[in-house]
C-alpha cells in the first residue's frame, strides 16, 4: 500500500511513521508510556483520541 506512495520498502515507511507517532506522543501525551490521546490500532494503523 504504502509503496504505491513512497518508493521505499514498506518497513521503511512504517519504521518511520513509528518515529513520528512516538515524537508526537512525547509532544503531547502527559505519559508517553501510556497513551491517551493517541491510540494504537493493531493491524490498521493509529487514531486520535479527543
Amino acid at each position: 500500500m504504502y509503496q504505491h506512495i513512497y518508493e521505499e520498502a514498506e518497513s521503511e515507511v512504517n519504521n518511520r511513521i513509528y518515529g513520528l507517532i512516538k515524537n508526537l506522543r512525547k509532544k503531547i501525551e502527559e505519559n508517553p508510556e501510556t497513551p491517551h490521546y493517541i491510540e494504537t490500532i493493531r493491524g490498521v494503523g493509529y487514531r486520535f483520541r479527543a
